[in-house]
């Protein structure tokens, strides 16, 4: 293994939380600043600068998750003014918005399918989370299901999985166990 160490971006506050597009690009670098609010740079591919985006374009919550599998647009977890988040998707070039999934009284959690190129379905709700699937004819939706329904009452985490998505460890956990792994 050659391990090379190459810098992929800079952002002017420490402790940034980096988001990597598919090929390799440092894209979005999160932030807090010494007011405890959170600040997003975002990669200006004309000079490769991080530059900060202002909160007209962020809101309250701004937080990227992940990108496409043709890195042409970005998933995001956004908040207007603080409501709970809402997961979108955003062109990268053009700046369009599509909201993909909100719960205006819970907050959510993405579930990604194994390459990390698409949310498959979002979590929320209070107590046993209620699942939305985004892509329920997805093998993962169609997977997940099947295990939530086995294991009625659960909530179902997958944790990871080989290369060719044939093997799988997930995690179950309720109000009464404190979570049992299976692959």
């Amino acid at each position: 293994n050659n391990i090379q160490n190459e810098r992929r971006a800079e952002v002017p506050m420490g402790g940034a939380d980096y988001t990597f597009q598919h090929n390799g690009t440092a894209r979005f670098a999160v932030a807090e600043n010494k007011e405890a609010n959170y600040v997003v740079f975002r990669r200006n591919d004309a000079d490769g600068k991080m530059t900060q985006l202002p909160a007209a374009i962020t809101g309250r919550v701004y937080f990227p998750l992940g990108f496409s599998a043709d890195d042409r647009s970005v998933f995001v977890m956004r908040s207007e003014k603080g409501e709970p988040a809402a997961l979108i998707q955003e062109d990268l070039q053009t700046g369009a918005r599509k909201t993909l999934y909100q719960d205006p009284d819970a907050e959510l959690a993405s579930m990604w399918n194994a390459h990390g190129s698409y949310p498959y379905a979002m979590a929320g709700g209070s107590g046993i989370p209620q699942y939305v699937y985004l892509k329920p004819d997805s093998e993962e939706a169609i997977l997940h299901r099947s295990l939530v329904q086995q294991f009625e009452g659960n909530a179902v985490e997958f944790i990871s999985s080989s290369l060719d998505g044939n093997r799988r460890v997930f995690r179950t956990v309720s109000d009464r166990d404190p979570g049992q792994y299976y692959l």
